[in-house]
Formats: C-alpha cells, structure tokens, sequence
C-alpha cells in the first residue's frame, strides 16, 4: 500500500528462475555380447561388454542469491556421464514328467565417470557428496576421523608437520579428526573422498520349480563394494 490513503498497488516479484532452452538428455551405447545355448536349450550362456555415454545431463547452476531466486538454482544442459561394465548370465532349466524347475545367475559391474560438468566446472559439492571430473557421481566428501581423544596428552601430541596443535580447544572423548591438507586446523579445506555408494559387483539368483499345480520360487539379490552413509546417526551425533 502507498500514499496517505493506503492504496493498494498490484505488483509482482521474481521467485524462481526457468531455463527456456532445455533439451532431452541424449544417450549412445556400444555393445558386444555372446550368446549360447547348450544341451538342448537347457543351459544358457550370456555375456555383454558395454559402453554407455549420456550428453546433455541437467545440472543445477550455482547463481548469486542477488538474482531473486529462491527456489533453486535452475537446470541446464551441462554434464557429461560414461558407463562401462560387463554383464554376465547363465541358466539351467529342465522338465521331468510332471516335475520341472530353473536356475538363472547373473553377475553385473558397472564403472562411472563423469566426463563435463560445463561451464569449467572441475566439482559441484553438496551436502556431503561431491561429483568431479573423471571421478564416478556423489562420492562421500567427509573429514576422516582417528578414534576419540582419551586424555590431554593426546590432543597435546596430535600436531601437524610444523608442530602446531591440531585441535588445541578439543577435549577428553571429542572425535579426533584428519588435517588432511596439513595446515594445522581443521577446516572443509581438509575433506577428502571416503568411500562410493556404486557397488563393485551386483549379482542375482532365481530359482523356481512346479509340479504340478504346486510352483516355488526365490529370488536373491546381492550388492557388493557399496559403501553407505549413515545420515541419520550424523544427525543424532551432532
């Protein structure tokens, strides 16, 4: 409102910014695979070397809080990605009179790498993940920590390479952290890559029978080489 009379004045203000010039994501893949079957259809064989490459990835833009944007930082056609793995399956199915059952296998790796994230961008850290050039997508970022001090001479005796007390305001039973680029304090400048949450390996079994009207099935999956953060235990801890 405005004026002695407190009229009132339409008006507006920009809270989101959009880009207009968004394009679907465009994916090649490559692949070269062997396939086989053996004893009459009962053994299957598969085997497959792949190579995927993602261009035009969306990925947020950092922008100055000045511009009026407080919805998030808007998306653009940035990023780069590569994916490299093999696949590996075999299977065993048979009938015998009123009886049959199968047993499938397979085993999967996948390596990813980003390839651009745009702009000379080399990072893009958030929250405790970090994404960087020639390195797979969010990798944990997190200071590394030794143990727990146990007394004073421990904080005394933890010092960097010049002999500065690393952590000289710390106490009895506080976490003893890393300083990773060894300046003498412990700043974000001392995180470093502590772990993946892309597995290593991936691997899967089905089996299933019947006889006649009665069928039983199990299907087991397993992960392997993931690492997990525990979000919810940083949380209660801090």
């Amino acid at each position: 409102t405005f004026g002695t009379e407190q009229t009132q004045q339409n008006a507006a203000t920009q809270t989101n910014l959009v880009n207009e010039n968004l394009v679907w994501e465009s994916q090649t893949q490559l692949d070269f695979g062997f396939d086989a079957t053996a004893f009459n259809n009962r053994l299957s064989f598969s085997a497959d070397y792949f190579i995927s490459k993602t261009e035009d990835v969306l990925t947020a833009m950092p922008i100055l809080l000045t511009t009026g944007n407080g919805a998030g930082n808007p998306v653009v056609n940035a990023a780069s990605l590569e994916n490299k793995g093999f696949e590996f399956a075999v299977g065993w199915r048979e009938e015998i009179k009123d009886f049959s059952y199968y047993v499938n296998m397979n085993l999967s790796t996948v390596k990813n790498k980003v390839t651009d994230l745009g702009y000379g961008r080399v990072d893009i850290i958030s929250g405790q993940g970090r994404t960087a050039v020639g390195r797979p997508i969010g990798e944990f970022y997190l200071l590394k920590t030794d143990g727990l001090f146990q007394n004073d001479a421990e904080i005394q005796a933890h010092k960097n390479s010049q002999g500065v007390v690393i952590q000289p305001d710390a106490k009895p039973g506080d976490v003893k952290y890393i300083d990773f680029n060894d300046d003498g304090k412990i700043t974000d400048a001392d995180r470093q890559v502590l772990g993946s949450p892309h597995s290593k390996f991936q691997a899967g079994i089905n089996f299933g029978a019947a006889w006649k009207n009665f069928d039983f099935k199990m299907n087991w999956f397993m992960d392997i080489g993931s690492d997990v953060f525990n979000a919810t235990k940083q949380y209660m801890v801090g």
